[in-house]
């Protein structure tokens, strides 16, 4: 009989004495932070005397609320030296809260709001107040840890590329991610020795695609403030890839004799062409303002075109690092008719 008193006394203590988990809020440094104490203040006087704030352990309240003198709507703040200025509790909130603004980082801690009523026990409400710095800089840097700003190369196709991006400060450590074109490409980070973080881009060989290609790097660890990043365009070596086309507002099937026609040569290169060749019929073609035929930069002006003009054309540009040429156009001239 006695032992079965024991165990069931034993029990109900056990019960009485498991914790309850704290609550916990998070805020960003520099920040408001905003605590609640979970109860309803009521309106009728001489029910709360005094509702206290305290940090951690501290001997005095960091903030007093005073209803003691008149009702509670005329309760009397009184924020401790370390809110003063920063520091307001909220009553006519539910549940009223204390906000902190601006935040500092060593505001984290676990919080006790304590009310004191007149005719009956204090009770009190503990929260926990988490305190997140986002890091403080990223920068890029190349395979020989020199530090990019915009550019990274040039490289030459085919070329192997690596990036590094390191993030520096931040607490939790940030998540650092490489992000191409809006779509993410690479998310595994570690901590250096240094104590940055590092994410580590490679690719193994690089593509005419990758030309000027925007290249992102992202560190953040709270969805509370926006992440903070750095970017690169590559920059590649790529002998000219070349297109011809008839110039805008020009459709094939209406050319007449008679009609200035214009000729398009579209080169994607780095670095830029230094040679640009004309052919018609498979022989070079050059400039003849005379006969009407004008060549300015890329373009090639054929003014009030004639049945001689019809054939195949095509241009070649060449620049360091090779050449290409365009497809052939075949050009069709009608004959105007004359009534």
């Amino acid at each position: 009989m006695l032992q079965s008193l024991f165990r069931n006394y034993w029990f109900l203590s056990t019960i009485l004495y498991i914790s309850v988990p704290i609550r916990e809020f998070v805020a960003v440094a520099g920040g408001e932070a905003r605590l609640p104490c979970n109860i309803a203040i009521p309106k009728e006087p001489d029910i709360i005397s005094l509702i206290l704030w305290y940090r951690e352990a501290p001997k005095s309240p960091i903030y007093t609320l005073d209803f003691r003198k008149g009702l509670p709507d005329d309760a009397k703040h009184f924020p401790g030296k370390s809110l003063t200025g920063r520091g307001h509790f909220e009553t006519n909130e539910y549940p009223p809260t204390l906000k902190i603004d601006p935040t500092f980082v060593e505001d984290e801690g676990v919080y006790k709001c304590r009310i004191e009523y007149r005719r009956s026990r204090t009770v009190t409400r503990p929260v926990k107040l988490i305190i997140i710095v986002p890091p403080q800089a990223v920068v890029i840097m190349d395979e020989r840890n020199q530090k990019l700003k915009r550019l990274a190369g040039p490289y030459d196709e085919g070329a192997y590329l690596s990036l590094h991006c390191e993030a520096e400060g931040g607490n939790p450590a940030p998540i650092v991610t490489w992000w191409r074109d809006g779509s993410l490409i690479d998310d595994t980070y570690f901590r250096t020795s240094q104590g940055f973080v590092r994410n580590e881009l490679v690719i193994l060989a690089l593509r005419r695609s990758d030309f000027m290609v925007e290249l992102t790097c992202q560190a953040s660890n709270t969805n509370l403030t926006s992440p903070i990043n750095a970017s690169v365009r590559i920059d590649l070596n790529i002998a000219p890839e070349v297109s011809l086309q008839l110039g805008a507002n020009i459709k094939y099937s209406t050319i007449k004799e008679g009609n200035d026609v214009y000729l398009e040569c579209v080169i994607k290169a780095n670095p830029p062409v230094s040679e640009l060749t004309w052919f018609f019929e498979g022989v070079p073609f050059y400039g003849n303002s005379s006969a009407g035929v004008i060549i300015s930069n890329q373009s090639l002006v054929l003014q009030k075109v004639r049945k001689e003009h019809r054939g195949n054309y095509k241009c070649l540009a060449a620049n360091a690092e090779g050449q290409g040429q365009s497809l052939e156009l075949l050009l069709e001239v009608r004959c105007k008719f004359v009534y």
